[in-house]
């Protein structure tokens, strides 16, 4: 079996306005025909996404397709959902599912969290309460980017904003030394928000306060030698979310 991975960035005037991708495969390197039209499929999808986006139009759009060795995927089990009630206070949540000595971090990681925007990836918060991004030769304005994931059973053409969610955040739980993760959509229609941590995915509805949207993933940083192997993770391990409906 080949796998692709098909990964979209859109942005307008240099600011980020949208991103999309998944993993694409064919059972045989012999029969073309059926992997290109997936492939096709899942490029125009994109291109639509990025020409029509809530946040504008976007005037520059990457789309890359490059294959993955199948001995290299990493198979994981998608989030359990918990749906919270509208609103829920995100420090409270953090407080109570963060181990004793990471507790602090929950003020800081809320306040950075409805204070970003227009960022590519997802800003990085060490165990002191600072940004980690600039200590691994990352642009704090564009972050780290979640790459190389897609699920079982994939239809990209399709847009679920629910499933893709918690397709992102069971990769980053899976990161070695990640705490948790806590995101705002970027889409000025869509208020739900969520905080993964402890193995579950909080889906929390009308978590956005403001037009502003972004994502933050905490991190054990204990020992800062170790944040490379967080982000080499994140951006470069091709990982197969599976999804229990298919």
């Amino acid at each position: 079996m080949v796998w692709y991975s098909v990964r979209m960035r859109s942005s307008q005037s240099t600011q980020h306005i949208s991103g999309a991708e998944t993993l694409i495969h064919t059972t045989d390197e012999s029969h073309q025909e059926p992997t290109i039209a997936k492939l096709n499929a899942t490029v125009s999808s994109y291109l639509q996404r990025a020409l029509t986006h809530p946040k504008g139009q976007a005037d520059t759009i990457t789309i890359t397709v490059e294959q993955c060795a199948e001995d290299e995927l990493l198979h994981l089990p998608m989030l359990p959902s918990i749906e919270c009630a509208a609103g829920t206070d995100v420090v409270t949540l953090l407080r109570h599912h963060l181990p004793p000595q990471f507790r602090a971090l929950a003020e800081p990681a809320e306040s950075l969290l409805r204070n970003i925007a227009h960022m590519r990836g997802a800003a990085l918060l060490g165990a002191d309460g600072h940004r980690v991004e600039e200590s691994v030769n990352l642009d704090p304005m564009r972050g780290v980017r979640v790459s190389r994931f897609g699920h079982n059973g994939d239809n990209a053409s399709c847009k679920d904003a629910h499933y893709e969610a918690r397709r992102l955040a069971t990769k980053v739980l899976a990161a070695p030394h990640v705490l948790a993760e806590l995101c705002i959509s970027d889409d000025p229609n869509y208020h739900t928000g969520y905080v993964a941590i402890n193995g579950t995915y909080f889906r929390i509805p009308e978590l956005k306060q403001a037009s502003l949207g972004g994502r933050v993933i905490l991190l054990d940083t204990t020992n800062p030698a170790l944040i490379l192997d967080t982000v080499n993770f994140l951006q470069h391990t091709p990982t197969l979310i599976l999804d229990p409906k298919h």
